[in-house]
């Protein structure tokens, strides 16, 4: 019972901090409509999400199929599906939050608050499996973005 109680535990903070960051994200793009700003979307969250869905229905796929069998011990097999899925469900919220950029003719969002194309200082490409590049700005303010992003982002501030 322990094992299975701390996988609900991990589960709801798996999906507690992304959407503590999506709550911020929704009250700044409100001020930002209330301030008549509007943007649009680039988005690279398809195939992440599309990963996350299939590892969401595996995690399920574990509990109902090896739920039942108590021979790893009790719950373990509920336990490990509960825990996946709350991480599938986190990373999906994490993916819309990450994997977007918005935009518009002036600028973009960095986090909550609003970055025109002129600040940015540079981007740097990591080397990682994830693709993903630095953004820094005059500022000294950073984000991470997919490269995919990035590269959008690139070519906007370039058209300004």
């Amino acid at each position: 019972m322990p094992l299975l109680l701390a996988s609900i535990a991990f589960c709801a903070i798996f999906i507690f901090v992304p959407v503590k960051d999506y709550v911020k994200f929704r009250k700044v793009l409100k001020e930002e409509k209330a301030q008549g700003r509007t943007y649009q979307v680039f988005s690279d969250t398809k195939v992440m999400i599309s990963l996350q869905v299939l590892m969401l229905l595996f995690s399920i796929s574990i509990g109902l199929i090896y739920g039942q069998d108590q021979s790893q011990g009790e719950y373990t097999w509920y336990a490990i599906a509960i825990a996946m899925s709350g991480s599938s469900i986190g990373s999906m919220i994490g993916a819309v939050l990450n994997r977007r950029l918005l935009y518009n003719d002036k600028g973009f969002l960095l986090k909550t608050h609003f970055v025109a194309y002129k600040s940015i200082k540079h981007m740097t490409r990591r080397k990682s499996l994830l693709g993903v590049a630095d953004v820094e700005t005059l500022k000294g303010e950073s984000m991470t973005l997919t490269n995919k992003c990035a590269g959008f982002l690139q070519e906007q501030a370039k058209k300004k």
